[in-house]
Order: structure tokens, then sequence, then C-alpha cells
């Protein structure tokens, strides 16, 4: 029994038939056009179909205004590859986008004349580059498997991947059901491992609580007045040198102490020319 009943005038109530999809870039455009039927994905979000990535395209690639990341793979029970290798095929577009370059990301991203990710100005959105690098980094993606019918083998995969991945990746697979009525049509998703992909979600928040670079300039500001420019001067540097600020987990809240000294330290936590680590609180 579904969720949604209908009835004529005295007559019992019943389900209304279900409404198939034509194939799978039916379900991959209503999600990409409609991106809070998607769990955990806001309409401030933005949308990217056919994100290429070594190993084929993903069909949806998102990226929320904080830096999340979030990959779907849509697949109709008619098809055989929802049963097993939906899943792997998911988690190679994941391998595939972990610890990719911030610039090869905007490049890919933007293929195909695509509207550019961060914008013409890079300071002007250099904390949401920064969230955004800092997530491909280390792998922190929500993957979503959206389909149009949960079968009990699918369930268990889901289950039994959050168990076995960190807290920085999660798995959701969501049933996108379309019923007919005269000439309604109505579409009821329903979640599983929601609640155990925010389980881990809370763990991760509170086990550290990451400092972005707008964070420390904030800091200065407030502690430091007139350093600003300087933190400015060798942020500019960093993005010259394509050197993303990431914050991370371990290191010590930062205490007032001269800025040449404080400049040291950043440049002491530099990558190999790859990423920075920054300040945690």
């Amino acid at each position: 029994m579904g969720e949604i009943l209908i009835r004529r005038g005295d007559n019992a109530w019943q389900e209304p038939p279900r409404w198939a999809y034509d194939d799978e870039s039916d379900l991959q455009q209503l999600l990409a056009r409609h991106p809070p039927l998607i769990p955990g994905v806001t309409s401030e979000a933005t949308t990217r179909t056919e994100f290429n990535t070594d190993v084929g395209p993903a069909d949806i690639v998102v990226v929320e205004a904080n830096g999340d990341l979030t990959i779907v793979e849509c697949k109709l029970a008619k098809n055989p590859q929802v049963r097993r290798e939906i899943l792997g095929q998911l988690i190679d577009y994941a391998g595939r986008l972990w610890q990719m370059d911030i610039h090869e990301f905007e490049k890919r991203w933007m293929a195909g004349n695509r509207p550019a990710l961060f914008g013409d100005s890079w300071f002007g959105n250099a904390d949401f580059r920064d969230l955004v690098a800092a997530n491909l980094v280390r792998g922190r993606f929500r993957l979503v498997l959206a389909v149009d019918e949960i079968n009990l083998d699918l369930k268990r995969m889901v289950e039994y991947a959050n168990v076995i991945t960190t807290a920085e990746t999660s798995l959701i697979a969501v049933e996108y059901i379309r019923f007919q009525y005269d000439d309604v049509e109505v579409l009821t998703p329903r979640t599983y491992g929601q609640d155990i992909a925010d389980a881990k979600e809370s763990r991760l928040k509170r086990s550290k609580n990451i400092w972005t670079s707008v964070d420390y300039r904030n800091w200065l500001k407030d502690n430091e007045p007139g350093s600003e420019a300087v933190f400015d001067e060798l942020s500019e540097r960093l993005h010259n040198l394509a050197i993303v600020f990431e914050g991370g987990p371990g290191i010590r809240r930062p205490r007032a102490h001269s800025v040449s000294r404080r400049r040291t330290e950043l440049r002491d936590h530099l990558h190999c020319g790859q990423h920075s680590e920054g300040w945690s609180n």
C-alpha cells in the first residue's frame, strides 16, 4: 500500500496507478531542475548534469552554497544495474572526484559552455571555493541513489555502505514514485538511509569545527586590527600558486601574536603547493 490514496464520490479509497518514467533521463532532469527533491539539498544549490569523470559522466553533481557536494546516480528498476552495479558506479564516480584539483573540477563543471561555478572574481568567492576544494580533498560527499523502486537488496547495500564508510561520506537511496490520477500527476519521494546518514553527519560536526579563510580573517579583524591586508596579500599569493586554504582538525585556536609569526605558521602548514592546513576552533 502506498502513501497516496484517492476515491471518487462514496467509493472506497484506493491507490492510484503508478506512472512509469520513459527512461532514466526523465528522472535525471527532474532532479536537476528541482534540487530540493534530493535529500540534504536546498534551493540555493547549483546542479550539473553529466559531469565528466575519468570513468564516465556522473548523472548529477550538486554544489551547495556552503561547499557541500552531492553526487546522484539515477537508475530505473527495469535496468539490471539497479541491483548491484549502481552502488559500485556511484562510488567509482566519488573516487574520481576525491582529491580532484579545484581548478580541474571547475574546468569540468564548465565543459560544454556551462556557467562558471565561482564567478568572475575569485576573491569575492574565496571562502566558497576553499570549502568546495576542502571537500574534494577529504572526499566528503553525499551519495544519492535515485530510483523509481527500492528493493530489499538495495536497502541492505545502503545500510552496509553507511556502516563501513567514514563519517565524511554518507549514502542515501530515494524512491521517486509517480502516480497518475486523471490529468493530475503526483510525485512522492521515499527516502531510505537518511537517519543513518544524519547520524554520521552529526558525529562529524561534533568532532571538529573547521576554520575557513574567512573565519581566520574575521578573527584577525577582531583581535589584530589592520593585519587583514597582510592576510589578503598572502591569500592572493596562495591562489596564484593554486594552493587551497583548508581548515583542518587538531590544530590549536590562533592566539594573539605577531603577524609575521602568523604568516610563518601558515607557510609551515602548506602541503607541497597543493593545499594548506588552516586553524580549527
